[in-house]
């Protein structure tokens, strides 16, 4: 990022890129930036796989939603059942 952060030039994503110049590694808050300019979070997701973190997108994060509240669904209708076999 250059000066007021705004822009990002090629020598700034050439000096990242290089695995030669580790002194060069991008601010984490440039990360998102970066994986912006080349449309890919394969670089968010190298930095989240240490932490047993996975970076999905958003068709898989509904997916997910969607199936934690079918199972609440689906628990709360066997509890319904065992309540009504107490009755």
């Amino acid at each position: 990022m250059k000066g007021n952060g705004r822009t990002l030039t090629m020598t700034t994503f050439e000096k990242w890129l290089n695995v030669q110049a580790m002194e060069h590694i991008p601010p984490v808050n440039s990360l998102v930036i970066f994986c912006a300019a080349i449309d890919d979070a394969k670089a968010m997701h190298v930095l989240m796989q240490p932490l047993g973190a996975e970076v999905i997108e958003e068709p898989d994060a509904k997916l997910l939603l969607w199936a934690k509240e079918y199972q609440r669904a689906k628990d709360a209708r066997k509890q319904m059942k065992k309540l009504e076999a107490e009755l």
